[in-house]
């Protein structure tokens, strides 16, 4: 079995065509379909029920697509890095993160990390969807700073940063009594929050306390990102909970304001996500260097 041949089982699959596959690939034809028939033989099994109209995966086909669909990616990525060494470039490092993971982390660990590794070249993306982990698996990306997520399966790895409490970002405007808000306060006002799938069980335990407070959770909107839930704050359409470290994100018409019984609410996490690679050096010095970062701004 020879990675050409897997490279054109992938077109193929992709496109449903022989005929548009070797188009995209440049190739004639009946060299494609000899690959495809070689490539048959070498597994055992009819991948493709080809007709007049295309060529479809046979039950086979995709079993055998599922698993060699990421070992493909992962073999351009390390192509990719082994022609970037040899032309005296340093690796790429792809790494995905949530906004709050700015603040007092990713920040100072980049830097520290840069200066050890002058190297390593940063690819930053702000994580906008749900769909890291599957990115992580796919090797689209290297490693994912969120909110927890459970158990992401044995392909990955997950690493603790830190935890903390809550505090309100609350309209500029907002009268308070005293110096903080207590959660009998923010149950009797509308609440900006993330969805559930976003941070698993904060909900439910924000839910839980303000029930004990004999209020019922009024949601006012959903959003995904920080900056959006700051932008509704300001906007007066109600209260946001967000972590403590988001103090550090300044916002027109909008403070925090620390809660009186935030041992009552969840507190919020941020985890590095990795692949379980061990040959995967660079993404786990990362990782290293975000763990010291945490714990130096855990003293």
């Amino acid at each position: 079995m020879e990675l050409r041949h897997i490279r054109h089982f992938l077109a193929v699959a992709k496109s449903g065509s022989l005929t548009d596959a070797a188009e995209v690939l440049g190739i004639a034809q009946p060299a494609l379909s000899q690959s495809i028939a070689r490539l048959e033989k070498s597994v055992g099994a009819r991948l493709f029920a080809r007709s007049r109209s295309g060529a479809t995966l046979t039950p086979a086909g995709q079993a055998f697509l599922v698993g060699v669909e990421d070992s493909s990616t992962a073999i351009d990525v390390a192509a990719d890095t082994a022609r970037r060494i040899g032309s005296g470039l340093g690796e790429r490092l792809t790494v995905s993160f949530v906004t709050h993971a700015c603040f007092n982390l990713l920040d100072r660990a980049l830097t520290l990390f840069v200066v050890e590794r002058p190297d390593v070249e940063f690819v930053l993306q702000e994580a906008s969807g749900d769909n890291q982990l599957d990115k992580l698996r796919q090797h689209s990306i290297d490693v994912t700073i969120g909110h927890p997520l459970g158990n992401p399966g044995r392909q990955l790895r997950s690493v603790l940063l830190y935890q903390e409490e809550l505090v309100a970002a609350v309209p500029q405007a907002f009268q308070i009594r005293g110096d903080s808000i207590s959660v009998e306060e923010l149950a009797s006002l509308p609440l900006i929050v993330f969805p559930e799938h976003r941070a698993p069980g904060a909900r439910a335990a924000i839910l839980s306390a303000f029930q004990r407070a004999g209020k019922p959770l009024h949601i006012r909107c959903e959003v995904t990102m920080a900056v959006t839930a700051l932008c509704c704050v300001s906007g007066g359409m109600g209260v946001a909970l967000l972590a403590r470290s988001s103090q550090a994100l300044s916002y027109k018409g909008v403070k925090y304001v620390p809660i009186s019984e935030a041992a009552l609410l969840p507190r919020v996490g941020l985890s590095a996500v990795l692949r379980a690679n061990s040959q995967e050096k660079l993404a786990g010095d990362f990782v290293a260097m975000l763990q010291r970062v945490a714990q130096d701004r855990a003293k």
